[in-house]
């Protein structure tokens, strides 16, 4: 269900929030004293239909305490059946309106597929700003549209494996394209093989649902032909191969398609928004089973681009689809950047827990790593570079093949498969975001829910309209 956004300072029959800086007036004499307007302290007063939100200390105030602020008022308004939230605020600029909108929508949401009606979520039908607010209309639709896109991806992330596989990814790219115009190629099982991708074919050969690579480009600008290439990991379910997870980390592998889902909730959104981009977006689909026909520890793989790899783990399948489905990019579309989004390590989880993803690059890709920062940091989709120094990258050279899967230690994981992606993206400058810890939580927090966050859509949004 859509939220309308209106511009109005009637906010009558809806929860009315106000916001307070820690030390000001409190603007009512029936708040207690103990309430000095901390960051995200609430009040409400059920009798006048009013919450206030505390915004802690100006000198100390970011933007995304106004979308946690929100994203409270949402989850109140929904608690009480409220069907819309209006907020009055003085001198609201415009990334603060943005932040309002992103709050609400992404806070007015739950994975509620299979509960029972008298279970479901009540979703908050309206969101009113301020009037003055009106010349911030284009902007806050625009991300409105986003956010939409943001909740496709959360309800794929969080939904059953045997619902999401690689035909229903398919089946979804495809309509996501006809509606939006994009041009979409799909390679299958027998032109995978007719072009050597043996690696992207491995993982997926114990699987009833064979591989494929799923292509959608965008073109924005005619008087470019440069194009940003996104790729993501698309494992619809992983359980580790023959080298089997243990049960409680394979409880939650249906999300191993998180990379997948946000590329193509970036396309969806750049395809809407009518960015002034050329971009391609290529969707590495398959499962990780097991079976008679499973790929065995310690096989030398032959890869799409002539690279020998010998697999040390058939649960560090990830790093083998993207191979393929890089080298094949890189080839094919000749891209000014390649961005790859994949749930690659569970040591990135160790490293940043659920707060943080990890970014890693080639040495070229420095000025797109700063504003990749940047944009995490307006959007709050937060990430931080760890190194690829040479050492990283030669640890990845084989004994009895040309390149090893895993490195030869427990230590430095994250890193390890990083630099064996940089391998099969020749010299184009190069970003691989893990986001292993932040694509899906085990516990909801502010605007995100437990299960799949959508992380990553607004990060690349933001970024791609810098580039």
């Amino acid at each position: 269900m859509a939220m309308e956004i209106l511009f109005s300072d009637d906010s009558n029959g809806m929860l009315s929030v106000q916001f307070m800086n820690e030390g000001d007036k409190r603007p009512f004499n029936s708040m207690p004293e103990s309430f000095t307007g901390k960051k995200l302290e609430t009040f409400y007063l059920p009798e006048k239909g009013i919450l206030v939100i505390g915004l802690g200390k100006k000198d100390d105030f970011k933007a995304d305490y106004y979308r946690r602020a929100a994203a409270k008022a949402a989850k109140l308004a929904s608690s009480y059946k409220i069907h819309g939230v209006g907020f009055a605020a003085d001198s609201l600029s415009e990334n603060d309106a943005i932040a309002i909108v992103e709050g609400m929508l992404l806070g007015n949401y739950s994975f509620d597929k299979y509960k029972s009606d008298d279970g479901k979520f009540f979703r908050v039908r309206k969101i009113a700003l301020p009037t003055y607010a009106k010349k911030y209309h284009e902007s806050v639709q625009a991300v409105a549209k986003v956010c939409t896109n943001v909740h496709m991806v959360r309800d794929l992330v969080s939904d059953n494996s045997d619902v999401v596989t690689p035909d229903f990814l398919e089946k979804t790219a495809r309509a996501i394209a006809k509606k939006n115009r994009l041009h979409i190629t799909v390679l299958h099982e027998k032109e995978l093989k007719r072009l050597g991708m043996n690696l992207i074919l491995a993982v997926g050969q114990a699987s009833a649902q064979s591989p494929r690579i799923i292509v959608l480009e965008y073109h924005g600008s005619e008087s470019s032909h440069e194009k940003v290439m996104l790729v993501g990991k698309g494992i619809c379910f992983d359980t580790g191969g023959l080298d089997i997870k243990p049960r409680d980390s394979m409880l939650d592998m249906r999300m191993d398609m998180a990379g997948a889902a946000t590329v193509l909730g970036i396309m969806k959104s750049a395809a809407e928004l009518g960015l002034r981009k050329n971009i391609v977006g290529l969707l590495a689909v398959t499962e990780n089973l097991i079976g008679e026909k499973a790929y065995r520890p310690k096989d030398i793989i032959r890869a799409y681009s002539g690279l020998t790899v010998e697999n040390f783990d058939t649960d560090a399948e990830g790093r083998l689809v993207l191979a393929d489905t890089l080298s094949y990019g890189a080839r094919k579309f000749n891209p000014k950047l390649i961005v790859e989004f994949s749930t690659l390590t569970g040591s990135i989880v160790g490293t940043f827990g659920s707060h943080v993803a990890g970014m890693f690059g080639t040495g070229n890709a420095a000025e797109y790593k700063k504003k990749m920062y940047d944009a995490g940091m307006q959007t709050y989709e937060r990430v931080w570079e760890l190194p690829l120094f040479e050492e990283y990258l030669d640890e990845t050279a084989g004994d009895r093949s040309d390149l090893r899967s895993l490195g030869k230690t427990r230590y430095n994981g994250a890193i390890f498969g990083a630099a064996f992606l940089t391998k099969f993206v020749g010299d184009r400058p190069f970003i691989h975001i893990d986001v292993a810890g932040t694509a899906m939580i085990d516990e909801a927090k502010d605007y995100m829910p437990k299960d799949g966050t959508g992380f990553g859509v607004r990060l690349a949004i933001e970024f791609l309209k810098k580039v």
